[in-house]
């Protein structure tokens, strides 16, 4: 989703220079990755995923909650516009320490 609660509002000119540029919109972003997927999975493995979505540069920020397919591979991404202002790997609850649960709603 767009962060647009807790950004200021980016001039339309702004945003279509971004574009002219060759900055990517977030569904494409999703559409390339899950291409290659099928291309060249071991591009697309869990790490290679996570770089990407944490450093592409975007037309506007947003979040994203992108999961792998084994144990321990989970992530919150928090975007700005050049790249990620927070990145949180989620641990499995076995890997937690006393005190040290979380919540995701």
């Amino acid at each position: 989703q767009e962060n647009w609660r807790h950004a200021p509002p980016r001039p339309v000119a702004e945003v279509a220079a971004d574009i002219v540029a060759g900055v990517v919109s977030q569904m494409l972003v999703f559409r390339r990755l899950l291409t290659r997927a099928h291309e060249d999975p071991v591009a697309c493995a869990f790490p290679a995923v996570l770089e990407e979505l944490s450093s592409v540069q975007l037309a506007a920020p947003y979040y994203i909650v992108v999961g792998g397919p084994a144990q321990g591979q989970a992530a919150v991404i928090t975007r700005g516009l050049h790249s990620a202002e927070n990145v949180t790997v989620l641990r499995p609850a076995a890997a937690l320490a006393a005190g040290d649960d979380y919540f995701l709603a």
